[in-house]
């Protein structure tokens, strides 16, 4: 009890450190963060939304990374993992498997973060999606490295392509960001084919980093992309294809959060035995 009373006073410091530091950059914010609950899990919900607006723009001094990390390491340690090695196998193939839960609890040599095409996160406070949850649990130099690989410019990686980084404060060793198109509409072959890409981008990268095992968040699926069933059917074919191709030496995970992509990626690497309707030629009628 005292070693946990103890590690909550850490980090009660390490927060209200870091949101000091964070909030300089955003001065029309002053008031409001000196107003917000001074609750720690109101302070930690403070601090994550100060780190999802902070612009790569404003250089950040070396404390607030080293205070940063002691902080997520100290999260890290509390998280419960999930290691993809042993992970139930799915039917299709005996190299993928299907997993519902938080992808930054996953142990693996790497995970694919469905990315913004500019690669610098999500940048709305608190927001949930797969994308902020990544770079949340990273910390900062996730955004600042991947600023840096498009040249420290405002530039635009096209869809389909996919970028490695390092992962920082995540349970693997790097973060790979495929850049999946949105659509409007019904998706379009060239759609399509642009979500394949990003599977077979990220499998390349991979095998040229040395990578055996990787988890794969839901690339382009669902509001505002492509729907869930025919973006699962597209990923879980595209992966079982290639990884056909080259003797299946990767492990792959498919990681999901929701219902709807949970039951497209099941029904996809999980496939039921379909009735005929047959009766058996030893069917009794007089059973009846």
């Amino acid at each position: 009890m005292a070693e946990q009373e103890q590690a909550l006073s850490e980090k009660e410091q390490l927060v209200q450190r870091l949101i000091e530091i964070l909030v300089r950059f955003i001065p029309r914010l002053q008031s409001q963060v000196t107003d917000f609950s001074k609750d720690y899990f109101a302070q930690r919900v403070l601090l994550r939304g100060l780190m999802n607006m902070h612009s790569v723009q404003n250089q950040l001094p070396q404390e607030f990374f080293l205070m940063q990390d002691k902080l997520l390491q100290l999260e890290l340690k509390e998280k419960t993992l999930v290691d993809a090695q042993v992970l139930k196998p799915c039917k299709l193939n005996s190299n993928i498997s299907l997993h519902r839960g938080d992808i930054t609890c996953l142990k693996a040599d790497a995970i694919v973060n469905y990315a913004n095409s500019n690669l610098l996160g999500c940048f709305k406070a608190g927001h949930n999606c797969v994308d902020n949850c990544i770079h949340s649990a990273a910390g900062l130099q996730l955004r600042f490295e991947c600023f840096e690989l498009l040249g420290r410019k405002n530039i635009d990686v096209p869809a389909g392509m996919a970028v490695i980084t390092r992962a920082y404060n995540l349970p693997c060793k790097f973060v790979i960001h495929a850049v999946g198109p949105k659509i409007a509409f019904e998706p379009t072959k060239d759609d399509e084919q642009k979500l394949k890409d990003c599977y077979l981008n990220s499998l390349k990268l991979a095998r040229s980093n040395g990578i055996k095992t990787l988890a794969f968040s839901c690339i382009s699926s669902g509001i505002y992309a492509i729907p869930h069933m025919k973006a699962a059917t597209i990923a879980v074919n595209t992966v079982n294809d290639d990884l056909k191709a080259h003797g299946n030496d990767l492990k792959v995970l498919f990681d999901v959060m929701t219902d709807g992509d949970f039951n497209a990626y099941d029904h996809n690497l999980n496939p039921k035995e379909q009735s005929t309707g047959e009766l058996h030629p030893f069917f009794n009628l007089n059973l009846f």
